[in-house]
């Protein structure tokens, strides 16, 4: 069973700052500290819940293990790709960002981006602009349909008049690693935080 974006629809309401601008990052075999180390540029401590890392600044990140093998980074900024490279050397990365309406979705494996799309525009970069696979099976999957159809309208709407790409992009995540990012987890995990590296 696949996870669409009615299962993640609680994400918005209990992180309403999402909407507006959010980075998510799921890194496999990675620790807290190499995540950390790679994506900002001075260590703040430890808070316990996304909501506390989030009330301490808007330009933390905040990173935790989140399931055997994978580590979870989250902020309300966007932060530099630059490392991103170096840090998916020997590893997946599968990474969402949306800042004021500007969406992107990548699959990082082993230094090289080998998916990318717009989850919003329904576009990716490559020649014909489609979006490619498996991005187009995992956005099918989430809800989001490709094609204009009587479930959604041609600016990207679902039926109920949202768009639903951060809860539609946490459900393409989850269909891609098999991680589950669940309101316990957000609300009780230890985050380490850090400063991010624009």
């Amino acid at each position: 069973m696949a996870w669409t974006y009615r299962d993640y629809e609680w994400i918005v309401s209990h992180y309403p700052w999402m909407e507006t601008s959010v980075s998510v990052a799921l890194v496999r075999d990675a620790s807290v500290d190499v995540v950390l180390d790679a994506i900002t540029v001075s260590d703040e401590g430890s808070e316990t819940g996304l909501v506390a890392v989030n009330n301490r600044d808007v330009e933390l990140v905040g990173v935790a293990a989140i399931a055997d093998r994978w580590t979870i980074a989250v902020s309300s900024t966007a932060w530099s790709m630059e490392d991103v490279p170096t840090l998916s050397a020997d590893r997946e990365i599968v990474h969402f960002s949306g800042v004021l309406a500007n969406y992107s979705f990548s699959v990082w494996n082993d230094g090289e981006r080998v998916s990318y799309c717009d989850p919003l525009l329904r576009c990716g970069s490559g020649p014909d602009d489609s979006v490619p696979e498996p991005l187009r099976t995992l956005m099918q999957q989430a809800g989001f349909s490709i094609e204009s159809n009587d479930e959604e309208d041609t600016d990207g709407r679902m039926a109920d008049g949202k768009f639903h790409i951060v809860d539609g992009c946490i459900a393409m995540v989850a269909n891609h690693t098999g991680v589950s990012i669940t309101p316990d987890f957000l609300e009780s995990a230890a985050f380490e935080v850090g400063s991010v590296r624009y």
